[in-house]
């Protein structure tokens, strides 16, 4: 299946110190989004336009029920 088109895009290059590099690939990673599409919603909801902001795959809200042992 094709990847859907995002609209127009500009690209921006930054260095950031190593740490500050694997924490945003740990937090894409958990949220099911590549790195890019990660920064791109950091920095829209950032620069008050968080609609748009790229979805995560994976919603951070969802908590785990305890299932009783039956």
């Amino acid at each position: 299946m094709p990847q859907r088109h995002k609209g127009d895009r500009l690209q921006l290059v930054s260095r950031t110190p190593t740490a500050v590099g694997e924490a945003v690939r740990h937090e894409a990673e958990e949220r099911g989004m590549n790195v890019s599409d990660y920064i791109a919603s950091v920095l829209a909801r950032e620069v008050g336009l968080p609609e748009l902001a790229p979805a995560a795959a994976v919603q951070m809200s969802r908590m785990e029920l305890p299932i009783p042992a039956a």
